[in-house]
């Protein structure tokens, strides 16, 4: 009877250890948010656990008045080497299959970047049947107020959590910059955000193909990676005017060839404003260089 209290006992042990070996790191700031106010897009940066080498960096970048942003994370422990991870907002939610757009290496740290959004609206259709902004401004406030950090697994040795804490506040100012942005560029951060949509590409499938047709060839060869966010302004008659790449982890030549092509083969429907009349706007997107 004892050797069995025993058995059970070292078996109680062996599972306890089993669930601690799979609690995250849970890492506290140790810095401020500070905001980059670049020519290009914003950026919000907080270091994380240590100090020197041994912190990890966390950092937020928007490119214009959309949902989506990237996020770019840096550290001693985490694994660039891999594509796939999960990532939650709240230690209660369900992990999210996530891939990597770009993994980068800094100095000492390690790290990767991934775009994400905290509320799901990834139609524009979406936006105009729940009352646009107003709908949508409340649900971010409510989104970004339950955020408790960054939770990721599969990168990183143990598991990572950068506890953030709400990002309400943080993101408000980085809306502001953004608004700042968009006037820089000459539209109206208000008009733009009260578009019922924005421009719709006419022959997408042709861009994708001219765009990853063109991959350039010394990049292929050394088997170079490359991720773009690029910003496409399109005038109201759906001409594309300019192009801005707005990512700064690639070889310049990526966001040469990819604006060209974007520039001589791409047709719009032009953006709506809130009145339903042809305005001018901004078409955004992601590109990924894989080298296989």
């Amino acid at each position: 009877m004892r050797d069995a209290f025993i058995t059970a006992a070292a078996l109680v042990a062996l599972s306890a250890t089993a669930v601690q070996a799979k609690e995250p790191l849970r890492l506290e700031p140790s810095s401020p948010w500070v905001m980059d106010y670049a020519e290009d897009s914003c950026k919000l940066r907080r270091g994380f656990g240590g100090e020197g080498d041994d912190m990890y960096i966390l950092e937020f970048q928007q490119y214009g008045p959309t949902l989506k942003f990237d996020v770019i994370v840096l550290g001693p422990s985490l694994d660039a080497k891999t594509r796939n991870f999960t990532l939650r907002w709240r230690s209660a939610d369900e992990p999210k299959e996530k891939k990597t757009r770009l993994r980068m290496r800094a100095g000492p740290r390690t790290g990767f970047v991934f775009s994400d959004q905290l509320i799901g609206y990834d139609d524009p259709e979406a936006l105009i049947e729940e009352n646009s902004g107003q709908a949508v401004g409340k649900q971010l406030k409510i989104a970004e107020n339950s955020v408790e950090g960054i939770f990721l697994d599969g990168n990183a040795k143990p598991a990572v959590a950068l506890l953030t804490g709400p990002l309400h506040q943080a993101f408000e100012a980085m809306r502001s910059c953004v608004d700042d942005l968009v006037v820089s560029w000459g539209f109206d951060p208000v008009a733009l955000r009260n578009q019922q949509r924005g421009p719709v590409p006419l022959n997408y499938s042709r861009i994708v193909r001219k765009v990853t047709d063109r991959y350039p060839t010394w990049a292929l060869q050394r088997g170079q990676d490359g991720a773009l966010q690029i910003s496409l302004f399109v005038d109201e008659t759906g001409t594309p005017t300019s192009c801005l790449s707005q990512f700064d982890f690639k070889p310049k030549e990526f966001a040469e060839t990819a604006c060209r092509e974007l520039m001589s083969h791409a047709k719009f429907e032009p953006a709506k404003s809130a009145d339903g009349t042809k305005a001018k706007g901004i078409w955004h997107t992601s590109i990924v260089y894989v080298a296989y």
